[in-house]
């Protein structure tokens, strides 16, 4: 069979939009997305808190954030996570609003953490032998996923790894693994990281994962 070759110069493509496939059929098609998105970035410097005001939408069914170089200004802070259904206006901080369960460990010692009714998933635990250490040269990085937060049927679930230096010894690693809940079967649209006390640095990506 006889083939002719088409320089691609000659081809039109002056009404295709931001299609940027040619097909074997001779038809444009826009590619398909797939994997992970970027979709905010939230740098904290000296912040009470990083906060991703409506960057959760029903365009992904699950999330990704990676923290990293997060540094606390505080000896002994905890990581904690709220959530808000008005865009960042009001982050929920009522007392039975979240719940969570952490396994965490340092050196030798290990311990399970959680609560049923909080003010704040906190991803570290709430032990004072599992806090976080304010040192120049420590800082703390997590990857926490984020599922259905447009879902209207199911509490809100999120999972995450988290590790650091503690400050009973320099250097004493911290590692915990988690899950909590946002007590809340409507919608929600933002969500913020925070010290439990004084500020923090570090730099915070929101990342959505393609449903297909």
């Amino acid at each position: 069979m006889s083939q002719t070759k088409v320089n691609v110069g000659m081809i039109d493509a002056s009404s295709i939009g931001d299609a940027k496939l040619l097909q074997g059929d001779g038809a444009w098609v826009t590619p398909a997305t797939s994997g992970m998105t970027l979709v905010a970035t939230v740098t904290a410097s000296n912040a009470a808190s990083a906060d991703f005001d409506g960057s959760l939408s029903s365009t992904y069914d699950q999330y990704l954030m990676i923290g990293s170089n997060i540094h606390v200004d505080t000896d002994t802070a905890f990581i904690w996570v709220r959530c808000d259904v008005n865009g960042g206006d009001s982050f929920d901080s009522g007392a039975s609003d979240y719940a969570w369960d952490t396994y965490a460990t340092y050196a030798t010692t290990e311990a399970a953490q959680g609560d049923t009714a909080d003010s704040e998933i906190s991803l570290t635990g709430d032990s004072s032998s599992f806090d976080w250490s304010n040192e120049a040269s420590h800082a703390e990085g997590f990857a926490l996923w984020i599922y259905g937060p447009s879902n209207t049927t199911f509490f809100k679930l999120m999972t995450w790894t988290i590790g650091g230096m503690n400050t009973t010894t320099s250097p004493t690693l911290n590692v915990a693994l988690g899950s909590g809940a946002y007590i809340q079967t409507a919608a929600y649209d933002s969500i913020q990281v925070l010290p439990s006390t004084g500020t923090m640095d570090g730099t915070f990506r929101l990342y959505g994962l393609a449903n297909s």
